[in-house]
């Protein structure tokens, strides 16, 4: 495949506002909604009328209207999607967003996701340590169901070394998971990309990760254990493991 990653028009004219039309990158928050799996060859990137603005104090807004998603396997997705996130920075344990997503894929049988939810994260030093930690909640709107969406992780910086613990639930209602269709799918719930869709009845994830830099390489290593929201069942077990290093301005190698 050959493929058209971004074009687009850009305009920064008003007081604290860019605005962009055409194929361009959106990333928002830590990308569980709305990313560019930037892992893949070919990144996910939005056809889209955006604008971002700045002219609040501490205070981003960012709307945009998508018209369609080209994904990582060159195939485009036919949108009417509208992307609401309002993020605060003023508070002093960390920052604040809000969002609302009604992602909407326009075809026959295509999903409708009105999804409202707040996310707080943030980093407070401890002496020689930092505490880190991040609460989210989400609610989705399918048309027949409301499944739920929680995370609470919590971790520690010491040492040069990260360790963190994690608990993230895409819960079912009705028989329907909560579903994150332009999400960076690839960052969450393992490596091994067994969940990219979230089962019928939700998916809990459990996880630790410790990492750390030597010598300029970086070390990484996550456990995740699974289990379905809605029964309990057992859904197995996940390592992962990553040495990388950067070794010029535009070039990098890592094992996975």
């Amino acid at each position: 495949d050959t493929d058209v990653n971004q074009v687009y028009l850009a305009f920064t004219g008003l007081d604290g506002a860019l605005v962009k039309l055409g194929r361009q990158r959106i990333l928002l928050d830590n990308q569980r909604f709305v990313g560019g799996v930037g892992f893949r060859q070919n990144e996910q990137t939005y056809d889209a009328l955006s604008v971002e603005y700045k002219g609040l104090d501490k205070t981003k807004i960012f709307y945009a209207y998508v018209d369609a998603v080209q994904g990582i396997t060159g195939k485009d997705s036919k949108q009417d999607t509208h992307l609401l996130n309002v993020k605060y920075d003023g508070l002093a344990l960390g920052s604040l967003s809000g969002y609302y997503y009604n992602f909407a894929e326009d075809k026959a049988g295509g999903y409708d996701l009105d999804t409202f939810g707040v996310r707080f994260n943030g980093v407070t030093d401890s002496g020689s340590s930092k505490l880190l930690y991040t609460a989210e909640y989400a609610s989705q709107d399918n048309g027949t169901s409301e499944p739920a969406y929680y995370l609470l992780e919590g971790g520690v910086q010491f040492a040069g070394v990260t360790a963190k613990l994690g608990h993230e639930v895409l819960g079912s209602d009705e028989g329907i998971g909560f579903n994150t269709p332009l999400a960076t799918k690839h960052k969450f719930q393992g490596w091994a990309d067994q969940f990219l869709g979230t089962p019928g009845e939700g998916i809990e994830d459990t996880y630790i990760s410790i990492g750390t830099k030597l010598a300029g390489v970086k070390l990484l290593a996550v456990y995740h254990d699974y289990e379905t929201e809605e029964s309990g069942t057992d859904l197995g077990s996940e390592w992962g493991l990553v040495v990388a290093k950067k070794l010029a301005k535009n070039y990098g190698l890592s094992l996975k």
